[in-house]
């Protein structure tokens, strides 16, 4: 049995606290079932502990590198001496700067993830960072992990770069096809490009596009671009 005389008070109380999984506590005596809630309130209670030992590691790298600075403290971090390695230290030094300085994470949060997450966490943007870090809080003993810190980090990106990639292929074939275009045929395209867009809401799409290379041309050929409302009533007529 645990013995609990270098235990405190707070820490049997504590234990006595837990709740455990029916299953868990199938088939065990009480003496057993008090003895697994005291240790998993302990091994909690460690990894709080391993939550803050690390938080002040990062601290103490973080101000060791604003005074070597640079290359030395490159050189520091790659010489062995921190007694981890050079990625991990230059890793936990930006967690202190960029995330861990914050007071927005729990040291209880931190023993559950690894560096890497805490380091993709510490360089997101401030809107993901505070995703992340309420991800993490909410995942609680379950842990918050690298994938679903980088989908995060990387949620939108894929979006925004395929839009781009579709915007320059629709100017280019839209500003061929309008070089070859009568003045007549260029409003034409025009209204409709414009109904579209209205119909759609489409701010960056194809009809935009389109509508905007068409007003270019038809400015270029001193033709007056119609009014949205006006396009509408001469396709109609």
């Amino acid at each position: 049995m645990l013995a609990t005389r270098s235990l405190t008070e707070e820490q049997v109380t504590a234990g006595m606290m837990v709740t455990l999984p029916s299953e868990t506590s199938k088939g065990l005596s009480k003496t057993e079932i008090d003895e697994v809630k005291l240790l998993v309130h302990l091994s909690k209670e460690a990894g709080d502990t391993a939550g803050k030992a690390m938080m002040a590691c990062a601290e103490h790298l973080s101000a060791v590198k604003k005074i070597v600075k640079k290359k030395g403290w490159t050189a520091l971090c790659d010489s062995g001496a921190l007694g981890m390695g050079s990625k991990q230290a230059q890793m936990l030094a930006l967690c202190q700067e960029r995330l861990f300085a914050t007071g927005l994470v729990p040291s209880n949060a931190v023993a559950n993830v690894s560096v890497t997450t805490l380091y993709l966490m510490a360089s997101a943007d401030d809107k993901k960072k505070s995703e992340m870090v309420a991800a993490m809080v909410e995942a609680g003993g379950n842990g918050f992990t690298e994938k679903e810190a980088r989908t995060i980090k990387n949620k939108g990106k894929n979006l925004k770069k395929m839009v781009k990639m579709e915007n320059a292929d629709i100017a280019k074939t839209v500003k061929a096809k309008a070089e070859d275009m009568s003045k007549a045929e260029v409003v034409a395209a025009l209204v409709k490009a414009e109904q579209g867009s209205h119909e759609y809401k489409m701010n960056y799409g194809q009809y935009k596009i389109y509508s905007k290379l068409l007003i270019d041309a038809l400015k270029k050929a001193k033709v007056a671009v119609p009014e949205l409302p006006d396009a509408i009533e001469m396709e109609a007529a």
